[in-house]
This record gives C-alpha cells, sequence and structure tokens, in this order.
C-alpha cells in the first residue's frame, strides 16, 4: 500500500514586526486569494471554471 504524497507550501509570507506593512500584505494575500484560479479545476482542465 503507498502512501499518499503530501504537498509541501512556502509560507505566502513572513512578517516583518511592522503592523501596518503586515496588514497591506495580508490584505493583498486576500485579494490573491480572490483572482487566483481554482487549482483543481484548472489542473483537470475543466474549461471557464470560475464561470
Amino acid at each position: 500500500m503507498s502512501t499518499p504524497c503530501k504537498r509541501v507550501f512556502p509560507p505566502l509570507y513572513t512578517p516583518t514586526g511592522d503592523a501596518l506593512k503586515d496588514k497591506l500584505a495580508f490584505i493583498h494575500l486576500l485579494e490573491r486569494l480572490k483572482t487566483q484560479k481554482r487549482t483543481g479545476w484548472v489542473d483537470n482542465k475543466i474549461p471557464n471554471p470560475e464561470r
């Protein structure tokens, strides 16, 4: 029996300690989540996955 492959993701952001920069980075991260296409759908070649 084979074990499932676990994907490892790098950190999306490393905090700077500056509250304003960290808040702005968090907002940019949320923006990326909103504009990123759904990876599973794209990987499986589903046409117009966000329609």
